[in-house]
């Protein structure tokens, strides 16, 4: 397990606003188990807006991920995160 003050956590939230308003409570327990990681939300852009307010998941940053898999992986690419977290039932949803 990597150091939670060195830590870089990338987390996908579900596509569904609803569905991403649920996990709000799960981002916010990995956010206070790594208080000093960065934590980072990969969210599509219709959702990415609810990361940004002022909740209890606080991420150092909101990544807009576009429509297709392969703009989605460049949009990521260069970061090294350490931990990953999907929150998706279906790991196709998760694309």
């Amino acid at each position: 397990m990597p150091d939670a003050a060195t830590a870089r956590i990338l987390v996908r939230p579900p596509n569904w606003l609803g569905d991403a308003v649920l996990a709000l409570p799960a981002i916010a327990a990995i956010r206070r188990h790594f208080a000093g990681a960065d934590l980072a939300i990969a969210a599509p852009a219709s959702i990415a807006a609810l990361f940004r307010q002022d909740t209890d998941a606080r991420p150092d940053r909101v990544v807009e991920m576009p429509g297709d898999p392969r703009s989605q992986l460049a949009a990521l690419r260069g970061d090294v995160f350490r931990i990953k977290s999907l929150d998706h039932h279906n790991a196709r949803s998760a694309v």
